[in-house]
């Protein structure tokens, strides 16, 4: 079974968007690292919980709220999930930067039901070594891309 996320990818790819006036060839190649890396970090997640059960999601969420969690991807595997024409680790490394550097504002409904108006940075830290890029997200964050109020959506055949 796959879980919908592009609620909250297009949620995040938005606020990214709405930061520039034009939209640029460079804010769309953005947006799609930032959805390669949340889909990276939901599928390593899920793989640490071993199941997609709301329990099994809560406990993991409870026992990692405030813990730094390191995601990692190798340069090549983001290159083919964006599509990247030009191998460039400059490019790249200033997408990340730009990344990095931005901040989110939503409105959440966090674990505990309570609604939430949230400012976060979007990322904590990227390390680029070796064509490996490690990153995080703050935890509050994280619990969002991991409990997204998606709808499961199964494959169609």
């Amino acid at each position: 079974m796959k879980v919908n996320i592009e609620p909250l990818v297009n949620k995040l790819s938005s606020q990214i968007a709405h930061r520039v006036t034009s939209h640029s060839s460079s804010d769309i190649i953005q947006c799609k690292i930032l959805n390669t890396l949340v889909r990276n970090a939901r599928d390593k997640m899920l793989a640490a919980v071993e199941s997609t059960e709301k329990k099994s999601i809560e406990n993991y969420l409870e026992k990692t709220r405030g813990q730094e969690i390191k995601f990692t991807i190798t340069m090549s595997q983001l290159e083919e999930a964006v599509d990247l024409e030009i191998k460039s680790r400059k490019l790249i490394e200033e997408l990340l930067f730009n990344l990095g550097t931005t901040a989110v504002q939503c409105d959440i409904i966090n674990s505990q039901g309570v609604e939430e108006w949230v400012v976060m940075p979007l990322l904590t830290k990227f390390n680029l070594e070796d064509n490996k890029i490690t990153y995080r997200f703050c935890s509050e964050l994280r619990e969002e891309i991991l409990i997204s109020r998606a709808e499961p959506v199964t494959d169609s055949v």
